[in-house]
């Protein structure tokens, strides 16, 4: 009795299957979207219609984007839009219907379950409608200045780091993305994406500025020069003693980058190394020199 039961469940089910595929032999199965148009029950023919004509009205339209109170447009009938109608159909209808009997009814349950959308890729020439309005937006960055404090204390040498400001361009790719939104969805964004273009000096600008920085402080150590006078035993100076002074190239090119990203003071004293003459003007002083 329990196995006719079974075996009863069984024909039950198998019988439900068989009417099931019957009624979509030739219709989408449920939950199954091109974009946002419902395919459900749904033939192919009439998904072709109701495809085509989405894609024809909402490729007429013209799309405004505001930007700082200034509108700029892209016409969409002029873009030369395009899809793969037969293509896109094909794909939609064949879900659920490839591979062997329980991999087809595992789809279909998935569908039915979970809903599938397909986007199909869209053709659109708006190159030249894009390059207007890049042109409009765009904004060229100030970058930052390095100012030389040439009159600080020949021992407390110093740059300082002015400020830049940013500039703008259009974010192409968010524009892109935000007009095949709506051509799946018919749902418009107002506002113009523009994105950020940050300050920034470039390495080989920094490396140029302390290599100029570096023939501008380094200098030789020298050791004081002088004459001795026979006639009055005395020593007479002719020259000063100098101390050495070297930039640290490396270091002061690191504080630099540091003081532009925000992590340390843009006022910046400057590393040098100091070598002393072994001899000083004081000491040679000391022999009699007038």
């Amino acid at each position: 009795m329990r196995n006719k039961n079974i075996l009863f469940i069984f024909i039950i089910i198998l019988g439900l299957i068989a009417i099931f595929e019957l009624m979509f032999i030739d219709k989408f199965y449920p939950r199954i979207f091109i974009w946002d148009t419902n395919l459900t029950f749904v033939s192919k023919p009439d998904a072709m219609k109701a495809l085509q004509a989405n894609f024809k009205n909402r490729t007429t339209k013209k799309l405004t984007f505001n930007y700082k109170n200034q509108d700029y447009i892209i016409d969409l009938a002029t873009a030369s839009a395009k899809i793969n109608y037969q293509k896109t159909i094909d794909s939609a209808f064949n879900i659920g219907r490839e591979g062997n009997f329980l991999d087809s009814l595992k789809n279909q349950l998935q569908t039915i379950v979970y809903g599938v959308t397909l986007n199909p890729e869209i053709d659109l020439n708006i190159d030249p409608q894009l390059s207007v309005i890049e042109k409009a937006v765009f904004k060229m960055p100030k970058n930052p200045n390095l100012i030389f404090n040439e009159f600080d204390s020949p021992k407390n040498l110093s740059i300082e780091i002015q400020d830049g400001t940013s500039g703008q361009e259009l974010d192409k790719e968010k524009l892109l993305l935000l007009i095949n939104q709506y051509v799946a969805s018919g749902k418009t964004v107002e506002s113009l994406p523009v994105k950020e273009i940050p300050p920034e000096i470039e390495t080989q600008k920094i490396s140029d500025f302390v290599k100029e920085l570096a023939q501008k402080i380094d200098q030789p150590v020298i050791e004081p020069q002088f004459n001795f006078n026979e006639n009055t035993k005395r020593v007479t100076e002719f020259k000063s003693a100098q101390e050495g002074k070297t930039l640290d190239q490396e270091k002061t090119k690191q504080l630099i980058r540091l003081a532009l990203k925000g992590e340390r003071s843009k006022a910046i004293t400057l590393p040098s190394e100091i070598t002393n003459p072994k001899v000083t003007t004081d000491r040679v002083n000391n022999l009699g020199i007038k």
